[in-house]
């Protein structure tokens, strides 16, 4: 897949809500900003119990969280939502090693994107994400 750029990716996935999860501020900070870019509504959350409070309480389109996390980490968020049926696209953004990435998987993730973050990388995930989520609506 070809490379998006940021007003290629915006003007198709504009509409749609996301919830960013990461307990780092910095890296929080700057995702909300880089996201803020794409998508008109990021609403974040520090860590996976925050993620579900939101989750139960408004409805998203995507979720993107980070897999270590205090609190609640990334794949028992994961299962939660799975229990509860809930109807979004998943994307990991996290240091992963190859167990973690076997994991995510064996859970149907399929966009796990690395940080250090490429940006086409993750330009190409989100796109991905963003088409699937607007096939539902």
């Amino acid at each position: 897949m070809k490379n998006l750029d940021i007003a290629k990716l915006s003007e198709f996935a504009k509409e749609l809500r996301v919830l960013y999860v990461e307990d780092d501020d910095f890296i929080m900070e700057s995702m909300k900003t880089l996201l803020g870019d794409i998508f008109q509504n990021v609403t974040t959350a520090s860590n996976g119990i925050e993620a579900l409070d939101r989750l139960e309480n408004e409805v998203f389109d995507i979720l993107l969280t980070d897999a270590l996390m205090p609190k609640m980490d990334g794949l028992e968020l994961i299962k939660q939502i799975q229990e509860k049926a809930l109807d979004i696209r998943i994307g990991i953004i996290s240091a992963m090693d190859d167990e973690l990435i076997e994991k995510f998987k064996k859970l149907g993730i399929k966009e796990l994107i690395a940080k250090p973050i490429s940006p086409p990388e993750l330009f190409n995930s989100l796109f991905r994400l963003c088409e699937t989520a607007l096939q539902k609506n």
